[in-house]
């Protein structure tokens, strides 16, 4: 486990080139001081109020879907999440409002085939986690000769919080829209490919894999917690096997 220093962080005085060297637009400047510089890497970090990160990341892998990779470090005796930066020089980064996607209704239909595919693994992965924040700042695209991919994921904090509402608001960006269950059904009518990506992620057992990843930072869920997420992938698992029925 990485040790994060008080030095480590952004200092205004002192790290004049930070934003451009992590690519941070303006209206992020604020969340500068969240950067760290440790051994010769750009992280972002930021406070552990659940695992989800680490399951995000590890349902993305599952769907050989690119994400950003979340370590656990330890600050001032907390662990605390790091990121390293994913981008890199040269590339351009888009959000969706930057992009000729922008209010379009019909992206699945107008996208290349490969970004088709890509979003369509986010969609099962965020409704199978309940993702309530994919808004258009948390999802960003890569645009290379003229030709946009999907970004590593990120953020992955705000899923499963429709456990304590008992229905589901999925959010997405790409839609527009706060997507109940009946809206997620007409979606997948529109597009039945989703579901092959539906049946690997319900083939997995995912509290087995984050407990193994975990275990690289010798930390182990206590049984109150291994219960609630349990909870977690069962109402997630029972989601998608409605809709895939």
């Amino acid at each position: 486990m990485k040790t994060i220093n008080k030095e480590d962080f952004y200092n205004k005085k002192t790290c004049t080139d930070w934003q451009n060297k992590i690519g941070v637009e303006d209206y992020e400047k604020n969340r500068l001081k969240n950067w760290a510089y440790i051994d010769g890497k750009y992280y972002y970090i930021k406070d552990i109020h659940n695992y989800n990160e680490i399951i995000g990341e590890i349902i993305a892998d599952s769907l050989n879907l690119d994400t950003a990779h979340y370590e656990i470090g330890k600050y001032k005796r907390k662990n605390k999440y790091m990121t390293e930066n994913f981008k890199k020089p040269g590339k351009e980064y888009l959000k969706i409002y930057q992009t000729e996607l922008n209010n379009r209704k019909d992206i699945l239909d107008i996208v290349n085939n490969d970004l088709k595919h890509d979003l369509l693994k986010m969609y099962a992965l965020d409704i199978f986690m309940m993702q309530t924040d994919r808004c258009n700042v948390n999802l960003m695209f890569v645009k290379e000769n003229d030709k946009l991919r999907l970004a590593p994921l990120y953020d992955y904090s705000y899923s499963y919080l429709d456990l304590a509402l008992g229905y589901i608001a999925y959010r997405n960006c790409i839609r527009n829209v706060y997507m109940t269950e009946n809206a997620i059904g007409r979606f997948m009518n529109d597009y039945p490919e989703i579901v092959k990506y539906m049946d690997i992620i319900l083939n997995k057992d995912y509290l087995t894999l984050l407990k193994n990843e975990l275990l690289k930072y010798e930390i182990e869920l206590s049984k109150k917690e291994e219960k609630h997420i349990e909870r977690e992938f069962e109402e997630g698992s029972k989601i998608l096997k409605r809709m895939v029925r």
